[in-house]
């Protein structure tokens, strides 16, 4: 039996989204589950949180999920890509991006970017021990 996905915060929801994206997401996430949609006018977005439902949508039923008119305004902006294209020509932008995510080109990338958050968490400590209760410019 299908169920129905809720359709949460009238009105409100866009406001949220732009304030906090990714809190606004988890909160989606934790009051109404791993599928949850929203309306914007006429249009409903599906927001999906699972690794394995993304992999579904976008990868072994994609036919199932035709990208909306929606994303043929969003070429105007982001161009021709994995995102705004279907068919052929995402098949063929997906197999030339496919290697950068190989298993072992991710793992070489994993010391770099431990070594990266282990050097901002050090300036972040020496901040807290020199300036305490001052506020740090995570930005910068």
């Amino acid at each position: 039996m299908r169920q129905v996905v809720p359709l949460p915060w009238p009105g409100s929801w866009l406001a949220r989204s732009r304030r906090d994206p990714l809190g606004w997401a988890l909160e989606g996430m934790r009051v109404y589950g791993d599928v949850f949609r929203v309306r914007l006018g006429p249009m409903v977005f599906h927001l999906v949180a699972r690794p394995g439902h993304v992999r579904r949508v976008l990868l072994d039923n994609a036919r199932n999920y035709p990208r909306s008119r929606f994303y043929d305004r969003t070429k105007i902006v982001l161009g021709e890509g994995l995102v705004t294209t279907e068919g052929a020509a995402w098949r063929r932008l997906r197999r030339m991006s496919q290697p950068a995510f190989h298993h072992e080109r991710i793992a070489a990338l994993a010391v770099g970017m431990t070594d990266a958050i282990a050097a901002m968490l050090d300036r972040w400590r020496a901040h807290a021990r020199d300036a305490p209760g001052e506020p740090l410019d995570v930005v910068a």
